[in-house]
């Protein structure tokens, strides 16, 4: 039984450092438009991508997170660690046709999706909001 549970305990901490984009939606509270927003489960940062289908506007970008806290407590090779409560990212995405929106995100991972929220805001002053759901 204990073999098992170090076995999980390992594929947890393997999987959660695998990439992979898993995807949210941004919502311009300017006009309305609906695009995609991905992030890579990565740790410490990763890409970005969005797509504007309205504008056909095509982002890629990076961001950088830190741990928000510690969840749960698990025994690991004799040692008690946390595992992260969630994280709190920034990023910045570059469209093809200039636009620059920087966000700011706050999420973490339940299971194979991120769940949380965001916002962003473009060299305008658009304002974006960003929805990571189940």
């Amino acid at each position: 039984m204990k073999r098992l549970l170090m076995i999980c305990l390992l594929l947890v901490f393997v999987l959660a450092g695998c990439g992979g984009f898993y995807g949210g939606t941004m919502y311009s509270l300017d006009d309305n438009r609906e695009m995609t927003i991905e992030i890579e489960r990565s740790r410490g940062g990763g890409a970005l991508r969005a797509h504007d289908p309205v504008k056909g506007e095509e982002f890629e970008g990076t961001y950088t997170c830190v741990e928000k806290g510690t969840g749960d407590m698990v025994m690991w090779r004799g040692k008690i660690i946390g595992i992260p409560s969630g994280y709190i990212g920034q990023g910045i995405l570059h469209g093809d046709k200039g636009t620059v929106i920087t966000v700011k995100m706050d999420y973490q991972w339940k299971g194979p999706k991120a769940v949380g929220f965001g916002e962003g805001v473009d060299r305008d002053g658009n304002e974006y909001q960003i929805q990571f759901a189940p």
